[in-house]
């Protein structure tokens, strides 16, 4: 029967798809879980009911009544819950990944920086591969775009309709992996919210908005796990809500459509893979270029990777989406304008250093620099430094480090801002005089 489980899931999964598409698009909402369990549960009973009349029409072996209903629940639970096992994981709020190293190793990382053993989720790598592709039949219901995992196509890289990541791999890892990066949207919404969580002061706070509602363009900068999407994400959420933005992400992240009373007007896109047939993939770069006709007042990237979205973005930082941002991994301010003349270099452009950082200069306004470390009470996070770009001068970048956070732990103004950037900073709501008393110099 498990054959027969496996066709009829297909069939009832491009049922699913173009039924669910339809409704949401002739309504205007997206179908709730119990809605689309109730659809998912009649397309199965239909399709059953189908293969039993085909067995009859044929002449095989018709199952019995107690054989439909096992049928019917395998095949609904294939399409709604690929891992029973998953499940309490991708509900729980505190979880930020799920990694499994293979079917019978599996690691769940918390919001605390804790990691502890998960369940084995599979039976074998045969079971574990088969809820991969589960998981990539749920994204296909979300997105209508299908994938393949198997041997020609050992990689599987997509978002499910909660926005969590999932990256998968096989063959060329051995036995399959899998990696789920959780995304909470929801809690962290404001700076006072990561002001709340210790990350930010109330000076940083303060500058910070000031920065959005000067429009200036700013790139983010840290290692992985450090709150640089949250940060950006905060940051993008003191945009005024009347203004216009585009968002380009390689993977689904900021979220910003969630808080439609923030951002009534935003366009968010992703590039697409291509399809089973190999055809049909829309590269960052050729996105980029796309958005840039969008008419978007403020142009963000999720996180600039070289992918070909860095010049899109630079773009449109010098040619009047100011107030634009992005993150990248960076193990400084400093060193965020090497990667970043990298990326230029690797462009379908391939700038010269000379080209790229004067491009550059002309496009960042400001880079913040986040760091994460294990603390009391789990991981903490905090801006360690934020550094003013100048200019250029011999094709190098010039900038002036501007905010500091100390070996002691305390965080405040090392240099001195431009006079005509604290002037917009101060029209903008930045407390000028607390920026400029002596007592917070580091």
């Amino acid at each position: 029967m498990n054959n027969v489980a496996d066709e009829l899931r297909r069939r009832v999964a491009d049922q699913l798809v173009n039924q669910v598409q339809s409704v949401e698009a002739s309504h205007g909402v997206r179908l709730s879980p119990l809605d689309t369990e109730m659809l998912t549960t009649s397309l199965v009973n239909q399709a059953v009911a189908a293969y039993v009349r085909e067995c009859l029409d044929a002449g095989r072996p018709v199952p019995s009544a107690e054989e439909e209903e096992q049928l019917a629940r395998t095949v609904i639970d294939d399409l709604l819950t690929p891992s029973a096992k998953l499940q309490p994981f991708l509900h729980d709020p505190r979880v930020v990944s799920i990694r499994a190293n293979n079917w019978r190793t599996t690691w769940i990382t918390y919001t605390d920086g804790t990691k502890q053993r998960g369940p084995v989720l599979a039976a074998d790598n045969a079971g574990l591969i088969g809820l991969i592709r589960g998981l990539a039949e749920q994204a296909y219901r979300f997105d209508g775009i299908e994938r393949r995992f198997d041997a020609g196509n050992p990689k599987l890289d997509c978002a499910l309709p909660n926005g969590d990541r999932v990256f998968a791999l096989m063959v060329v890892s051995g036995e399959a992996m899998l990696v789920i990066r959780r995304h909470n949207f929801i809690d962290l919404v404001t700076l006072e919210d990561l002001a709340g969580t210790g990350m930010l002061s109330s000076m940083e706070v303060n500058l910070l908005r000031a920065m959005v509602l000067a429009k200036f363009n700013v790139v983010i900068t840290g290692g992985m796990g450090s709150g640089k999407t949250t940060l950006c994400r905060v940051m993008a959420n003191a945009i005024p809500p009347e203004e216009r933005k585009v968002v380009l992400e390689d993977t689904p992240e900021l979220g910003l459509e969630r808080f439609p009373e923030l951002h009534p007007d935003v366009v968010s896109a992703c590039p697409r893979g291509a399809n089973v047939e190999g055809a049909g993939a829309i590269s960052l770069g050729e996105l980029g270029e796309w958005l840039l006709r969008a008419e978007g007042e403020r142009f963000l990237v999720g996180e600039a990777r070289g992918g070909g979205e860095i010049m899109p973005l630079l773009t449109a930082m010098t040619c009047g989406n100011e107030g634009s941002m992005t993150t990248i991994h960076a193990p400084s301010t400093r060193a965020a304008f090497a990667k970043l003349a990298l990326y230029c270099a690797r462009s379908a452009e391939r700038l010269a250093l000379e080209q790229a950082n004067q491009l550059i200069a002309a496009a960042v306004d400001f880079v913040i620099h986040l760091d994460a470390h294990p603390g009391e009470g789990g991981v903490e996070r905090h801006i360690s430094s934020i550094r003013e770009v100048e200019g250029v001068s011999d094709g190098t970048v010039v900038s002036n480090e501007v905010w500091r956070r100390g070996p002691d732990g305390r965080s405040g103004p090392c240099g001195e801002l431009r006079l005509d950037t604290l002037a917009r900073l101060e029209a903008a709501g930045f407390d000028a005089a607390a920026w400029s008393a002596n007592g917070n110099r580091r």
